[in-house]
């Protein structure tokens, strides 16, 4: 069974490991350097030819590859991807009613009904894996690296058809979107799954952009909301 709590954990370990590479580095526009070294320890590293540890890895190299992925990193690093998620979108809502957010921003969002912690709520959790997938590799293309990640991810799992179809992309983009979206039961779940996509997207073709514009629709997010979500993850 596909655990999405797994995915996240990894990939908040997978971050802990390129944030401090990018340290290193002096500067985080330089962070594609992580994204090599990512590439190349789940490649040779039996260890890390699991489903939970490939998925990971797979997330935080479209994360790489966007500024505002980049910049994320650190947060995820300290308290994991759906806490920093859900603080990037709360700090936006408030910011969108004329208000500033505190020195706590991950408590304050769980406070006001942003999701932040996994285990809560397993669905919502699923939904976020998907949708950094679903972004990251909208534009349909695997290059020979991301392909052996997968390849080696989905090696040794034992895996559904439906579970293997979600991480390689295989599922019908409407369908995708439908699962998507039956996980937002608020606006703040709905404004957490697009800034999940938006991070990881990377730079935006018209492939990419025409899918955040009908997640955004598929989520009930207004133009001006998808737009201040965006401007607050990219900017």
């Amino acid at each position: 069974m596909l655990d999405a709590r797994k995915i996240l954990a990894n990939l908040q370990h997978e971050a802990e490991l390129a944030i401090e590479d990018i340290k290193s580095s002096g500067a985080i526009d330089k962070a594609k350097k992580a994204a090599s070294d990512v590439r190349e320890r789940l490649k040779n590293d039996p260890k890390a030819r699991t489903i939970a540890a490939g998925a990971g890895g797979l997330l935080v190299l479209g994360m790489l590859g966007s500024k505002g992925g980049r910049r994320l990193i650190g947060d995820i690093a300290q308290t994991g991807a759906v806490a920093a998620l859900g603080a990037l979108a709360y700090k936006t809502w408030m910011e969108r009613h004329g208000r500033k957010a505190g020195d706590n921003p991950v408590k304050e969002a769980a406070a006001a009904g942003f999701p932040i912690d996994p285990a809560a709520d397993p669905e919502f959790a699923l939904a976020v894996v998907r949708a950094m997938l679903a972004s990251a590799y909208a534009d349909g293309v695997l290059d020979a690296h991301e392909q052996k990640i997968v390849d080696g991810a989905l090696s040794k799992a034992d895996l559904t058809p439906a579970e293997r179809a979600m991480l390689t992309n295989e599922v019908p983009e409407a369908e995708t979107l439908r699962l998507i979206a039956d996980a937002a039961k608020t606006p703040h779940h709905a404004a957490e799954l697009y800034a999940a996509a938006i991070v990881s997207a990377g730079d935006l073709n018209d492939r990419e952009s025409a899918f955040l514009t009908k997640l955004a629709d598929r989520l009930g997010l207004s133009a001006d909301e998808s737009r201040a979500i965006r401007d607050s993850a990219l900017g």
